[in-house]
């Protein structure tokens, strides 16, 4: 009797500890559980670029807080924006709701709600006026695109206008191939959600790194980040303003006149400056043009 009273303590004291090693798998599987959805999980969420602005300005890999402005398929900038990135020495005149552009040769005026602006006093035409809207005043781009040493260019996925000044250099790299997609996140982390998928060969540019990812900026103007180890870097991009390369261009069927930016007033008494370049001209006149 004896013996078979000291055996059931045993029993009892191996089922107390097989009762607590099941607890304790039992919260280190919840515990693990938890972790996992909350911290180690990849997001799966798809976020609009831009958070849904359709006409977003982005300078040189940097969203601005205003973005610019159509109408009648024309691009109109901020008067701010303007100022702070572009040029410091634009000027609104009060008295006149008239915008003044001044550069080394060339005087520009451009008054609220007129589409006939004055270029060193000679009158040209706009297609849209500068206007004010909400309190902003906006500028129209095309005769800005003619003054400032900068490179405008509108991405019809995103509606994006990105803006990059002459002699920019950038770092370029290309995705890697994969049969999947590569997933733009909003953040550094796995964590953040998806604003682009890019496929294989879809050239970005750098804009950033930190030991896992690199800051990009797509073709389509979104900004974003890419595991490093999804991107090869391959070349540095500069904005430059040339000539086209004559050699690439072929044969223009139907074409008699090619209209590049040859002249430009040299004064205030509308003197013209030659400015052709005579590669160029040279090719055009091989071509009966």
């Amino acid at each position: 009797m004896e013996l078979g009273m000291a055996a059931r303590p045993k029993k009892r004291r191996r089922r107390v500890f097989q009762f607590f090693l099941m607890l304790i798998l039992f919260f280190v599987a919840i515990f693990g559980g938890i972790y996992w959805f909350f911290v180690l999980r990849a997001s799966t969420e798809h976020v609009s670029p831009f958070n849904g602005e359709k006409h977003a300005l982005v300078y040189q890999g940097e969203v601005e807080k205003t973005p610019y402005l159509m109408e009648a398929d024309q691009i109109l900038l901020p008067f701010s924006f303007i100022q702070e990135k572009l040029d410091p020495a634009i000027f609104w005149d009060e008295p006149t709701h008239s915008v003044i552009i001044t550069t080394k040769d060339k005087v520009l005026r451009m008054e609220s709600g007129q589409v006939v602006a004055y270029l060193n006093k000679q009158p040209v035409n706009l297609q849209v006026p500068v206007k004010e809207v909400d309190g902003v005043r906006y500028v129209p781009l095309e005769p800005l695109e003619k003054l400032y040493p900068y490179s405008f260019a509108h991405k019809p996925v995103t509606g994006a206008l990105t803006v990059e000044k002459d002699g920019y250099a950038i770092q370029q790299a290309k995705v890697v191939q994969d049969d999947d997609p590569q997933l733009v996140r909003t953040g550094a982390s796995l964590r953040t959600p998806i604003v682009a998928e890019l496929s294989s060969g879809a050239v970005v540019d750098i804009l950033g790194q930190s030991d896992k990812w690199y800051r990009v900026l797509t073709a389509d103007g979104i900004a974003g980040f890419l595991p490093r180890e999804s991107l090869e870097l391959t070349q540095v991009r500069k904005v430059t303003s040339k000539n086209p390369n004559v050699s690439d261009i072929g044969p223009m069927q139907g074409v008699n006149v090619v209209s590049p930016t040859w002249f430009e007033m040299k004064d205030a008494e509308g003197t013209l400056q030659n400015k052709a370049d005579p590669a160029y001209v040279k090719w055009a006149h091989q071509r009966g043009t």
